[in-house]
């Protein structure tokens, strides 16, 4: 797993770049958001980035003892963190981001242009030499951090810098474009927004066997899928596609809009396939089973015929 830590929207598009040019699949990268002060910027920053990621969080408290345990609970989430991508080479969350990861490999990218100012703390650290530093040091080593600036310049693998004609305060500088010239969509998304299948299905056998099936049928589908989940119980189902982030479903919808060329919803005929149908680059993919009730088959149906697309019977 890839992790991403960002504090900008100038930040996440430079994420967004990076991302594209190393190739990096939607289940194999996840996304940590600080901010110190959330405003409109910032939301939908994060709302526009968050379909790049499996996993994903906003924290806007993460100077605290409290964002700093919901820094480190997100990251224990994940498991095996193999590479870390930071900015703010300067700043104590990305030292705990760091330290948390427990011996990520990691890469760096520009932070506006304190990565090209003679007279940013990036190139002259100023914290250094007084009482008040030092007792942060000894608070932030107590609680797990165990990285400073130098440390972050000495161990980045490769620095992504936007800038080509400047001298930069990190080492291994790789230029990149911060818009790619032509820019592409990926292909095809695969969307299932999954129910409480409890009510869907005519008994409680039959739910827990659509689950089943689903989840195989899921296996059989070639390239980004995602599986939205109503119930937290179905997570050891489907937790391989399921993608966590703090949007609702239809502006996670949209977010993909902007990624995908095509997304298929699989449903059962449910809000969010009826609320896209018709709409350009979505393809509405109902299912019916014998397992469902007569009326959930019956809206099925109804839907197949209007999109004119036969359901998937599973």
């Amino acid at each position: 797993m890839k992790l991403f830590l960002i504090n900008t929207p100038l930040q996440a598009v430079i994420v967004a770049r990076i991302i594209e040019l190393e190739k990096i699949e939607l289940h194999g990268c996840s996304l940590i958001y600080v901010c110190d002060d959330i405003n409109a910027k910032h939301l939908h920053s994060y709302s526009k980035i968050a379909s790049l990621f499996k996993f994903s969080t906003f924290i806007s408290n993460a100077r605290s003892i409290s964002g700093i345990k919901d820094l480190r609970a997100f990251i224990r989430k994940l498991g095996c963190v193999d590479c870390i991508y930071l900015a703010c080479i300067d700043d104590s969350i990305a030292h705990y981001a760091i330290s948390f990861t427990n011996g990520a490999k990691l890469k760096t990218f520009d932070d506006g242009t304190a990565n090209i100012s003679p007279n940013s703390s990036y190139f002259n650290d100023r914290k250094k030499g007084n009482i008040r530093s030092f007792a942060l040091k000894i608070f932030h080593r107590l609680n797990g951090n165990t990285y400073d600036m130098q440390k972050v310049k000495d161990d980045s693998l490769v620095h992504y810098s936007i800038y080509s004609k400047y001298e930069n305060v990190m080492n291994n500088v790789e230029h990149i474009e911060l818009f790619e010239k032509d820019q592409t969509k990926k292909d095809t998304c695969h969307l299932f927004n999954g129910v409480n299948y409890v009510d869907y299905c005519n008994s409680n056998s039959d739910a827990k066997l659509l689950k089943k099936k689903i989840g195989d049928f899921l296996k059989t589908i070639e390239g980004d899928v995602i599986y939205i989940s109503e119930n937290e119980k179905d997570e050891y189902i489907f937790g391989d596609f399921i993608v966590r982030n703090e949007l609702i479903d239809v502006e996670y919808l949209e977010s993909l809009r902007k990624r995908y060329k095509v997304i298929n919803i699989y449903g059962f005929a449910d809000y969010l396939q009826n609320l896209f149908l018709d709409e350009p680059g979505i393809v509405i993919r109902p299912i019916n089973s014998v397992l469902l009730l007569a009326e959930v088959n019956e809206c099925s149906s109804v839907l197949s015929s209007r999109c004119k697309i036969d359901a998937i019977c599973l």
